[in-house]
């Protein structure tokens, strides 16, 4: 369908029109100070040429390897839509910020703020703050016989859900741990239950060391930071959003965490995808 776009200079834009079968749709009022359209359109292009590897390599990563990590996610498979190249308010790029490296740079030391805060919390309210959060859970994954579902192993002071894990096993779940490959390709899920032997991975984290992959049909995943569109901040590595975008059929996402996670927004971008629901000890919001 044939569509005309008109853009103007950035120092005199004020709208944009699109004129399709004498439809007209007028974009009123660019900002062309904070992020001119020449920077949305270039960053819109430059999420299409993101190709991350799906290849299953073996490499480990290496320390340089997670502190690149760290630092920004390098490579995304979720696609940006058309309309980032025409109106700012679709461009996944937050108008306090000029670039995605902003951003990125923003989010490094929130994350680096939120960890620290959870790792401070007692003992005895990170349990019962996660006990809370598996009642919200049983509420939420009810028919589980026969099902996929993925948690992971705590880290860093997340919630501990394992106890809670062998329950989902008892009521028929077959559940996976998260498995990361290599950087820049989506995670691997293989099947787990209480008992079965583990082997070391990224970061030491333990995973399934003989389960057999599968795909989730429910992915519960854990929280750095979370805002009120539901949107995830992680580790910084792009994992979830990498597989969520990569999964042929797309498992319900459920992230957890602590109501103290909570910010404003976490200045979403094109790659981000967000959860279905998030779940903390104290609610439940849905997406």
């Amino acid at each position: 369908m044939a569509a005309l776009v008109t853009l103007r200079s950035p120092a005199t834009a004020r709208n944009i029109s699109i004129d399709e079968r004498s439809k007209k749709i007028s974009i009123q009022e660019l900002n062309c100070h904070i992020v001119p359209y020449i920077k949305i359109i270039a960053a819109a292009q430059a999420a299409f040429h993101l190709n991350p590897s799906n290849g299953r390599g073996k490499e480990r990563m290496t320390r340089s390897d997670r502190s690149e990590m760290n630092e920004a996610p390098h490579e995304y498979a979720s696609p940006a839509c058309m309309l980032h190249e025409v109106d700012p308010a679709y461009s996944g790029i937050s108008p306090s910020f000029a670039t995605n490296a902003d951003v990125f740079a923003w989010r490094k030391t929130q994350r680096q703020r939120l960890i620290d805060e959870r790792k401070a919390l007692p003992v005895a309210d990170r349990e019962d703050y996660t006990r809370a959060i598996a009642n919200h859970l049983d509420r939420i994954v009810t028919n589980v016989a026969g099902k996929h579902v993925s948690l992971f192993w705590p880290f860093l002071g997340e919630p501990d859900l394992r106890g809670w894990m062998a329950c989902l096993t008892a009521r028929g779940a077959i559940c996976l741990l998260p498995v990361v490959v290599a950087k820049a390709t989506p995670l691997l899920f293989r099947s787990w239950k209480m008992g079965e032997r583990l082997e070391r991975g990224v970061w030491n984290i333990p995973v399934p060391a003989d389960g057999k992959e599968a795909a989730p049909d429910i992915v519960i995943a854990p929280l750095v930071g979370f805002d009120a569109g539901c949107f995830r901040l992680g580790y910084g590595g792009g994992f979830f959003d990498r597989t969520l975008a990569s999964l042929g059929r797309k498992p319900l996402a459920i992230g957890v965490g602590f109501e103290s996670q909570k910010i404003d927004t976490i200045h979403p971008l094109a790659h981000d995808i967000p959860m279905d629901v998030v779940v903390t000890q104290t609610a439940v919001r849905y997406r």
